[in-house]
């Protein structure tokens, strides 16, 4: 009798290995390239005067990436968020609130063209950095087209991306209802340069950017959120500003030893459309990497100053908030099973530079703590 169960046992997992095997072939075969399972939790505490909020968030996504001719591929990062938490504010009480909802980064076509020319339509991925930047356009997909040009020549590397893009107003329909007016546009033309050399990788990066036709919606959710703003509801409000400048950055690489990396970064930007005092914005960071017992270990110290009008907030999720200056501290860990475990504390200030307006703002200590775990599904 046990050694027909184990048998049964024997001949159950070689099924199971068999199928397992025999879908990933399937999967292939249907061009599915790969496809990854990201969970994640995030714990985040803010400490303001008077504002305060606690959040807890629970966030599944699929990351995949589809063949469907050989130069056509389809790329997407796409999920559900869940959050609750509690929030107590002077101004605007959706600010802080939690809420749940479906999630992407970016679902997008690929058509590669020479092996040198990436044309891509769709919700464009604002997470990449040579085709963004932090203290524009950051973390927001918005849907529209770019163009890419990448040219190797032994050391030196050349990446040009340009950018023409409608911002959405999704994320409004949660806080004020639908609203329509109009169709926002933006435009970015970046250049990156890069040169290897030994023990060292150096970057450069120039670009322009553009937003016209901003909703009136839009301007009021971040009169909240630093910019000038005139108006006094969602129907009538406009920013005091255009938004048309320029963004310089730089960044380096360093092999100290074969155990630690160093890499500072900087990155400026200056709205040509905005009075001085209002219009330049500035970020630098150096961050430590290292292999500890086969754990990546990260750490990241940054310093940051943004002003009102640099670029609508409305549209740039990175921690460089406008009207803002501070410093921040990053602590993450990789382990050798896919988990990452994130550390954050920001320190942020009011700068306050518009004159005569309404202190909306107010210094901020954030302290959040996450947990994420990926799975090779194909």
């Amino acid at each position: 009798m046990q050694k027909n169960w184990g048998k049964l046992l024997l001949l159950s997992v070689t099924a199971l290995t068999v199928s397992a095997q025999s879908i990933k072939e399937q999967a292939k075969q249907l061009g599915i390239d790969d496809l990854n399972l990201h969970i994640g939790s995030k714990f985040a505490n803010l400490q303001g005067s008077p504002d305060r909020a606690t959040k807890y968030s629970l966030t599944a996504a699929l990351e995949s990436k589809i063949t469907l001719t050989n130069d056509l591929k389809f790329l997407s990062y796409v999920g559900f968020r869940y959050e609750t938490g509690s929030s107590r504010v002077d101004f605007n009480e959706k600010r802080y609130t939690p809420s749940s909802k479906l999630v992407y980064d970016y679902a997008y076509m690929n058509y590669n063209l020479f092996d040198i020319i990436d044309l891509q339509a769709g919700a464009l991925d604002n997470t990449d950095s040579r085709a963004t930047s932090s203290l524009v356009n950051s973390y927001v997909s918005f849907l529209g087209v770019r163009q890419r040009i990448k040219v190797g020549m032994g050391p030196l590397k050349l990446d040009l991306v340009a950018t023409q893009a409608m911002p959405y107003n999704d994320d409004l329909n949660d806080n004020f209802g639908v609203v329509e007016e109009g169709t926002p546009k933006f435009y970015s033309e970046i250049a990156n340069i890069g040169l290897d050399i030994k023990g060292a990788k150096l970057n450069a990066k120039v670009g322009h950017y553009a937003y016209e036709q901003l909703s009136s919606s839009v301007a009021y959710n971040d009169r909240y959120y630093g910019n000038s703003v005139t108006g006094s509801d969602e129907f009538n409000s406009s920013y005091d500003y255009n938004f048309k400048g320029w963004i310089y950055g730089g960044s380096a690489d360093f092999s100290i030893t074969n155990y630690l990396n160093v890499r500072p970064e900087f990155e400026m930007v200056k709205n040509d459309e905005a009075d001085q005092g209002k219009n330049e914005g500035r970020y630098t960071t150096i961050r430590f990497e290292s292999e500890i017992r086969d754990h990546k270990v990260f750490m990241t110290l940054g310093n940051f100053a943004v002003e009102s009008d640099t670029a609508p907030s409305f549209y740039n999720k990175s921690i460089y908030k406008n009207d803002y200056e501070g410093n921040f501290v990053t602590f993450k860990i990789e382990n050798p099973e896919d988990l990452t475990t994130t550390i954050k504390f920001t320190d942020r200030k009011a700068q306050n530079t518009k004159a005569g307006s309404d202190r909306y703002l107010q210094d901020e200590k954030v302290y959040s703590i996450s947990l994420r775990k990926s799975y090779d599904i194909f």
